[in-house]
This record gives C-alpha cells, sequence and structure tokens, in this order.
C-alpha cells in the first residue's frame, strides 16, 4: 500500500473512522500516501486538517430530501465526480475506500469509472442510500454491524465491525487508572469555558509557526480549524487569579435555597409523613424529582462523572434537556463534561452561567476524546455508529438518545443493537422534550444508573464484549490483499 485516497465527510461519524483506517495504514507503511477526499461545506476538511494529512475538497452537498435546493445539489455532485476524476488520474491511487454520506459518493464514484478498485464501510444497522447505490459498483462492502436486511450482496460483505482511532483503541487493552485520576482532577472543577477557548487559540496559532512533529502537510498550511472556532475571548468576564484549569464559582444563592427546601419537603415524604404540594386550592401528588436520595444513596450520585455528547455536531434536544436537569443532577454532586457542538456553544455556556454551574464543563468540540473516555463513568449520547463504537471500545455505559430525522431511523436500529447487547439504555427523544415528554425521564435514568453501581459496571463489561478494536487493522489487512492481487496482475 503505497497511495490510498479515502472519501468521507458529512458528520465526525464518518470522518473519524476513516482517520483510524489512515492511522494503521501509517503504522505499517510510514512512506504511504494517503489523501482524504470529502465535502467543501462539511467539517471535514479542518478535522482531516488537524490530523495532518492532506484534503482535497469537492462541491457537493446531500440530493435528496432537499427539495429544489437538490436539484441544484445535484449539479454540484455532478462537478464534484468530475474534480474527484481528475484528481484520481492525476494521484493514481492504489485503492479508494468510502466512508458513507453523499460527500463519498462522487469519490467512489469517479473511482470506478476510472477503473481503480474500491470498497465501503457501512457504519449503521441501516444503510443509507448512498451506500446502497455505490454497494453494487465496489469489490468490497466492510460492515460495522450484522446485514439484517439483506442490503447488500453477501458474496461482497466483510464484517469488521467500526474502526476507532489508536488513543482511543488502547483503552480497550488496558485500565489507565492514572490518566483517569488526572483528568479527574482538572475537567469539571468550573465552568471550565473560557480559558478552553484559549488554548484552542494558542494551539492553533503554534500550528501556523511550525507543523507538528510528524505532520503530513509539506511546509506551512494555513490553519483551517479557524473558521470553526470563532469564539469571543470575553475577558471581562475573567477574575483576576483564576487559574486555567479552575473558575470561580458563581453559583445563584437563591436556586440553592429553593433546592434545599424541596429536598426537605421531600425527605418528609420518605419519613413517612403525608405530604402534598397545593397550588391554587388544587392537590397535587408530589413530583418524583422532588423525591430526596438517602444519604449513601447521594454519595454513590456524588461521584458520578457524566459525559454528554450529541455527535460533533451536538443535539439541542440533549443539550436543553441536561441543562434543564442541571439542578437536579448538581444538588447531588453530578460532574458534566459536556460536548453541545459549534452551533450550540454559546447558548449553552450561556444557560449553565445563568443557572451558577460549578461542576461543569463545557466544550464546542472535545479534541481529546480518549481522556473524557477515561474520565466519565456513564455517557448520554447520540447513537451515530462511530460514537457507539468508541464507547464500546472504551467500556463506558451509556443513555443513548437516537436522532430521531435519520435517515432509515438508523440511529435508532444502532441503538436498540447496543441495548439488546446490555451496554445501553435507550431514552427516544420524544420522550424527554416538550410536548411529548419531559427532561425528568432523563434524570430518573442518570440517577437510576447512579445509585447502581453494580449494573453500570455490568453495561461497561457488556460494552467492551460487543466492541471490536481491530476493525481497522481488519479493513487494512482485506486492502493490502487487494493491492497485492492487483500487482500480480
Amino acid at each position: 500500500m503505497e497511495r490510498i485516497l479515502l472519501t468521507t465527510g458529512g458528520t465526525g461519524g464518518h470522518i473519524f473512522p476513516a482517520l483510524a483506517v489512515a492511522e494503521e495504514i501509517l503504522r505499517r507503511n510510514p512512506k504511504a500516501m494517503i489523501l482524504f477526499m470529502g465535502s467543501l461545506y462539511g467539517p471535514e476538511a479542518d478535522i482531516v486538517a488537524k490530523a495532518g494529512f492532506d484534503f482535497v475538497g469537492l462541491p457537493v452537498r446531500g440530493v435528496i430530501g432537499r427539495g429544489m435546493r437538490g436539484a441544484i445539489a445535484a449539479v454540484g455532485m455532478v462537478r464534484g465526480i468530475v474534480q474527484a476524476m481528475r484528481v484520481i488520474r492525476k494521484v493514481r491511487p492504489q485503492y479508494v475506500l468510502g466512508f458513507g454520506g453523499y460527500a463519498s459518493f462522487a469519490g467512489v464514484l469517479a473511482a470506478r469509472l476510472c477503473h481503480v478498485p474500491a470498497a465501503l464501510h457501512e457504519q449503521n444497522a441501516v444503510p443509507g442510500k448512498s451506500n446502497r447505490i455505490l454497494s453494487k459498483l465496489v469489490d468490497t462492502v466492510f460492515l460495522s454491524l450484522p446485514d439484517a436486511n439483506g442490503a447488500f450482496p453477501p458474496a461482497k460483505v466483510e464484517l469488521v465491525g467500526n474502526p476507532v482511532r489508536a488513543a482511543i483503541k488502547e483503552l480497550y487493552a488496558h485500565a489507565d487508572a492514572e490518566n483517569a485520576q488526572a483528568v479527574g482532577a482538572c475537567a469539571c472543577s468550573g465552568l471550565d469555558v473560557v480559558d478552553a477557548d484559549e488554548d484552542r487559540r494558542r494551539a492553533a496559532a503554534a500550528d501556523r509557526r511550525a507543523p507538528r512533529a510528524g505532520d503530513r502537510r509539506s511546509g506551512e498550511a494555513p490553519d483551517r480549524r479557524q473558521s470553526n472556532t470563532p469564539y469571543p475571548l470575553e475577558k471581562d468576564r475573567r477574575v483576576a487569579g483564576a487559574t486555567p484549569r479552575r473558575h470561580p464559582h458563581t453559583a445563584d444563592r437563591r436556586n440553592i435555597a429553593v433546592s434545599d427546601r424541596r429536598l426537605e419537603a421531600a425527605r418528609r415524604v420518605l419519613l413517612g409523613h403525608s405530604l402534598s404540594v397545593v397550588r391554587h386550592n388544587t392537590e397535587v401528588a408530589t413530583p418524583p424529582h422532588a423525591q430526596a436520595l438517602p444519604n449513601e444513596t447521594r454519595q454513590r450520585v456524588k461521584n458520578l462523572r457524566l459525559l454528554v455528547m450529541g455527535g460533533s455536531l451536538g443535539a439541542r434536544a440533549i443539550n436543553d434537556s441536561i441543562v434543564a436537569a442541571l439542578p437536579q443532577l448538581a444538588r447531588v454532586g453530578v460532574e458534566i463534561w459536556h460536548q453541545t457542538g459549534l452551533a450550540e456553544y454559546e447558548r449553552i455556556r450561556a444557560l449553565y452561567r445563568e443557572t451558577g454551574a460549578e461542576r461543569v464543563r463545557v466544550e464546542a468540540f472535545i479534541d481529546d476524546m480518549r481522556a473524557a473516555y477515561v474520565w466519565a463513568d456513564l455517557a448520554v449520547s447520540r447513537a451515530g455508529g462511530s460514537s457507539l463504537a468508541e464507547l464500546t471500545v472504551a467500556g463506558v455505559p451509556a443513555l443513548l438518545v437516537p436522532f430521531p430525522f435519520a435517515t432509515h431511523d438508523h440511529q435508532l436500529h444502532n441503538a436498540r443493537s447496543l441495548e439488546k447487547a446490555g451496554g445501553a439504555v435507550v431514552l427516544e427523544q420524544k420522550g424527554i422534550v416538550p410536548p411529548t415528554g419531559s427532561n425528568q425521564a432523563l434524570v430518573d435514568a442518570i440517577l437510576a444508573l447512579a445509585t447502581d453501581e453494580a449494573r453500570l459496571r455490568l453495561m461497561g463489561e457488556r460494552c467492551r464484549a460487543v466492541a471490536r478494536p481491530e476493525a481497522a487493522a481488519a479493513i487494512v489487512d482485506s486492502v493490502e490483499r487487494a493491492c497485492t492481487a492487483c500487482r500480480q496482475l
């Protein structure tokens, strides 16, 4: 393997498996030329550049389900296919790997038109239209989950799992207790948002001055990440003497007083006193969230570290539910590390500040997911293929809230597969957001798991039992065999 083209994009869920395969290729052949190809309009350019690989952007967008805009996107797709063919003829890759989504469609189709061997990777339980169409043209289809629907030709299918990056794969081999202690000491000592942004700027400035060791880019290149991190410094919010990882507490004393009164009232219920909440002369049963936790149970909850992530683009429903649940979670001492997504970052950060959050770390995008998984006891997450692959390899139990508008509802199918294996609990979005549901369902699920250490431990073990940490190696093995066969022809 000397020249490989990986085509991917749209979301981090498509990009990170491709990066994992690229890492494995370079591990075997450090001199290999790896080129990424994707959309000009997605996050792939920034993520790939940050990983140190070369990237070619195409003017492609999703076509299906966009109405009149779909017609314009179709024209862009044709242009993208033509551009991809030019790149392939110039680079002459030995093999092309597509990782799903509209962003990879042009690259894989162009490869077949140029008579270059190609393969697909499908990460979800239910494949999208792009991969269904391309599966008839490629040589191999790699699957993360069994093809229960028979969407692909059986002769082409290889069940390998979903590749995860090497840093995360290491978590499967051994538990890094020292790293967990170090990360836990600094991750949530306050509303850690301002200095996290400052660290991003310093890292970006260093990248512009000199490429990092092992950087695949030749010479100095513009840091394309800057377009995705337009965070204001908010120097006026800083307090003199605040350390980079510890910020002044800004708790709202009135909220604490209200919570104390509710907790005391609920304690009386648990002690056997009859209590009801009377409003406007109407008797209403005490809501479940007003019930207090016994001291020993509260201590177990207090040690819980909750990782919240809605995928690389964020999830508004999850973000709002967690913020709404914060008074209850904070009252029992749950620590939160929250990835909001870029579009939601400023809004959610402002909401946390209004609630006086203390044990929360808020980031638009978590660069070091390995540290996040080591730190976490429980995750609240969407159910994209890459997220589930990383959670299972890291052995982190999860409350999964599938994106209800995903194509063919594939996230729900993904989530059910892990729930069936015993590594997750599924909460449908309609059950945690108004008007059909309430965030109290999410709170109850979090506290139920937080107070059951044995179940959390068992869920972590079940996650590891279904993990496939060697997925990247299996894909590269197949590509190597294909490249060897082509040389022998």
